[in-house]
C-alpha cells in the first residue's frame, strides 16, 4: 500500500483542533505521516499540536510566523514522505475510514489524483450543500482534463480537501499554492486538475465541512478578500489562455469564466465598503470583457454567455455616465454599436426563457403536476410561466422535503414521504438540489423518466437568477432556499 501523508495547516483553531486531529487518529487503517503546521497561532492551538506530537510518533509538528494558509499547505507539501498527500482544515475532520478507503482506492487506479466527496456540518445556517459529484464520473480513469470538461460546474469543486495527490506529480509540475493570498484553492485545484494524466472518482463522502461563523468564506468580507476574489479569477483565465484552452475547448473556458464571474460578483455586492466594491467590479468588468474580445467575441454565444453578459452589464448602469461611456468606447467601436448588441441578446435571452417555458406542461388540463420546492425558484418559475406563457391549467401541486404548511400558493403540499404515485410528472425547481431533489424521489418511486429537469449539465444560472435580470425586484421576502 502507499503512503499516505496529511497536511494541516493551523491558525487559532483551539475550539475545533481536538476534533480534527482526533478523526485523523482514530482511523480504521492509519495514515502514515500526519503534518501539523502552526501558522503563529495566538491562541492555545500550538500547545495542543504539541500535546498531541508528543504522545503520537506519526505526527510532526511545524511552526511558522503567521504567512497564511497556502504558505503553510506548501511546507507540508516540501517535507511529506508519503506517496500522496492529503489536505485537512483544521476546523473540519473525516470519516474514520477515510485512511484505509484512499490507499484501497490508489492501490487499484494509482492515478495523479483521487477525488472523493464531502458532507457538511451547519454550525451556522449557510446556504451550502454537500459537496458531491456525480455518479456518472465514478471509479473509472480519465484525464483531468476529460474530468474538468465533464463535470465542471455541477461535479467540479475547487476546494483542495477533497483530493488525494500523488505527492511526485506535484513536485514534478511545481504545482504550489499562491501565498499571502485568500481563496489560494482556486488556481492550485485547476493547474493539478489541467496538468493531471490520470484521475479517478469515488463516491465516498470521506470529508467533513464544518460551516462556521469567523472561516474564510463565512467572515467578514474584508478589503483583501475581495481583492484577491478578483485577481484569482485573472490568474486562473490567465492560465486557462496560457495552456491553450481557451483555444481547445472555448465551450469549456465560456462556462469556467462565466461561472467565475458570478460567483465574484455575488461574492463582492456582499461587502460593507461600497467603495472599494464598486473599485473591484468594475476591475473584473472589464477583466471579464478583456477575455471576451480575445476568446469568445467570434463564437455565437451561448444561453450562459448571454446572461452573464447581461449580467455584468447591470453592473455597468450603476457606473456614472463618464465610467460607462469609457468602458463603451474601450470594447465597442460606437454607443449604437453597443446598445444593439445589447437589444439583440436581451430578445434573444428572453425568447429562450419563453421557449423554456413554454415546454412546461403547466397549460395541460386534466394532468397533475407537481414541483418540487416552495421556495424562491418554484416562485420565479410560477411567475415566469404566468407572465411568459400563460395561465396554469393543470393541476398543480408541490413536494417538500421537510412538510410544514399544508397549502401552498393555494394547492396542496406534500411531503416526499406522501408524493409516490400522486402524479403525472414532477418539476424541480432548483439548480443546485437538483441531483439531490432526484435521487429524493427515486427513493420514493418515482421513475426518472416523470420527472422535468429545467437545468442541463454546464447550466450555471438558476431561474431566481434570471428573473432578477429579466424582472428585477425580490420574489418575496424571507423565501427558503429550496
Amino acid at each position: 500500500m502507499k503512503k499516505l501523508t496529511v497536511i494541516v495547516p493551523v491558525y487559532n483553531v483551539e475550539k475545533y483542533l481536538d476534533e480534527c486531529i482526533s478523526s485523523l487518529l482514530s482511523q480504521t487503517e492509519a495514515f502514515d505521516e500526519i503534518i501539523l503546521i502552526n501558522d503563529g497561532s495566538t491562541d492555545q492551538s500550538e500547545k495542543i499540536c504539541e500535546k498531541y506530537c508528543l504522545e503520537y510518533s506519526c505526527i510532526r509538528l511545524m511552526s511558522q510566523g503567521n504567512r497564511g494558509q497556502g504558505a503553510a499547505r506548501n511546507k507540508g507539501i516540501v517535507n511529506a514522505t508519503g506517496d500522496y498527500v492529503i489536505f485537512v482544515d483544521s476546523d473540519d475532520y473525516v470519516s474514520l475510514d477515510m485512511g484505509r478507503k484512499i490507499k484501497e482506492y490508489i492501490h487499484i487506479y494509482e492515478t495523479d489524483i483521487l477525488y472523493y466527496n464531502a458532507s457538511m456540518q451547519y454550525d451556522i445556517p449557510a446556504a451550502e450543500k454537500g459537496m458531491i459529484h456525480s455518479e456518472e464520473l465514478d471509479n473509472y480513469r480519465m484525464t483531468g482534463k476529460e474530468y474538468l470538461y465533464q463535470g465542471f460546474p455541477e461535479s467540479y469543486s475547487a476546494s483542495a480537501c477533497l483530493s488525494a495527490y500523488r505527492t511526485q506529480f506535484l513536485k514534478d509540475y511545481h504545482i504550489f499554492f499562491p501565498e499571502n493570498t485568500y481563496f489560494e484553492d482556486n488556481l492550485f485545484s485547476l493547474r493539478t486538475t489541467l496538468e493531471a494524466e490520470s484521475v479517478c472518482c469515488i463516491p465516498d463522502k470521506l470529508y467533513i465541512r464544518r460551516c462556521r461563523a469567523g472561516s474564510t468564506m463565512m467572515g467578514t468580507i474584508t478589503a483583501k478578500k475581495c481583492t484577491d476574489m478578483v485577481s484569482v479569477q485573472h490568474s486562473m483565465w490567465k492560465y486557462l489562455k496560457e495552456k491553450g484552452i481557451a483555444s481547445e475547448n472555448t465551450e469549456f473556458t465560456e462556462r469556467f469564466i462565466a461561472a467565475g464571474v458570478l460567483h465574484a460578483v455575488g461574492y463582492l455586492n456582499q461587502a460593507a465598503d461600497d467603495a472599494f466594491k464598486s473599485a473591484q467590479i468594475r476591475r473584473l468588468v472589464y477583466m471579464f470583457f478583456e477575455m471576451w474580445t480575445a476568446v469568445f467575441q467570434a463564437e455565437k454565444p451561448s444561453f450562459n454567455t448571454i446572461f452573464v453578459f447581461l449580467s455584468v452589464l447591470q453592473e455597468l448602469e450603476k457606473w456614472n455616465e463618464q465610467e460607462r461611456d469609457t468602458f463603451i468606447n474601450t470594447f465597442w467601436d460606437s454607443k449604437d454599436q453597443y446598445l444593439t448588441m445589447l437589444q439583440d441578446f436581451r430578445n434573444q435571452f428572453r425568447a429562450e426563457v419563453t421557449n423554456k417555458m413554454k415546454n412546461l406542461p403547466f397549460h395541460k388540463k386534466g394532468l397533475r403536476i407537481g414541483v418540487y420546492g416552495t421556495g424562491r425558484h418554484t416562485q420565479a418559475v410560477l411567475d415566469f410561466y404566468r407572465k411568459l406563457a400563460g395561465d396554469i391549467q393543470c393541476d398543480l401541486y408541490f413536494i417538500v422535503t421537510w412538510k410544514t404548511d399544508d397549502e401552498f400558493e393555494g394547492r396542496p403540499v406534500f411531503g416526499l414521504s406522501e408524493c409516490s404515485g400522486t402524479g403525472d410528472a414532477v418539476i424541480i425547481s432548483s439548480r443546485l438540489y437538483q441531483q439531490e431533489m432526484k435521487e429524493n424521489l427515486m427513493r420514493e418511486g418515482i421513475e426518472e423518466k416523470q420527472m422535468i429537469f429545467l437545468y442541463q449539465p454546464g447550466d450555471i444560472c438558476d431561474m431566481v437568477r434570471i428573473h432578477e435580470l429579466l424582472f428585477p425586484g425580490r420574489l418575496y421576502e424571507n423565501s427558503l432556499v429550496f
